[in-house]
């Protein structure tokens, strides 16, 4: 004897629909996660790393590096990419840390306050004090969560 086995899912049409939507929908939910997330990590680095007190942080001495700070939210292809950063030249040196050489003279000439005079050195090391990477890493779960709430928004909808 043969048996027969008949199963009905329903619901299957609004579950098509909510998928069929979410993927059309998800690159926009996602850049604007994505945008909410830079804005959080821009505003930690200004607010947390970029407002001294020094060694450890950047203390203010003009305000341009922290007030040149933007955010970006690229589209490439498949994938949302967020960026934080700054124009300022400087900018580079103070998050990694480096050696500054002379272009063309035999020594860099700066006036040293401390000193009450000028100085010529042949180099000079800069150390690290990372402000975006820092930002991004105190950052992280509530970017996780905001990008997480904007999924799971998709699949209310």
């Amino acid at each position: 004897m043969a048996v027969t086995v008949s199963l009905i899912i329903e619901g299957m049409k609004e579950l098509q629909g909510k998928l069929d939507f979410a993927a059309d929908h998800t690159r926009d939910e996602m850049q604007r996660g994505m945008k909410e997330a830079t804005l959080l990590v821009a505003a930690t680095a200004k607010r947390d790393y970029l407002s001294g007190p020094r060694p450890g942080r950047l203390g203010v001495v003009t305000g341009r590096l922290r007030s040149s700070l933007s955010t970006e939210v690229r589209g490439l292809g498949a994938n949302v990419q967020g960026v934080v950063g700054s124009n300022v030249k400087y900018a580079r040196i103070h998050e990694l840390g480096g050696t500054i050489v002379p272009k063309k003279a035999k020594a860099l000439k700066f006036f040293y306050p401390k000193a009450g005079h000028w100085v010529s050195v042949k180099s000079v090391e800069i150390p690290a004090r990372p402000y975006l990477s820092t930002a991004l890493r105190d950052k992280q779960k509530e970017i996780e969560a905001i990008l997480g709430r904007r999924v799971f928004a998709l699949m209310e909808k």
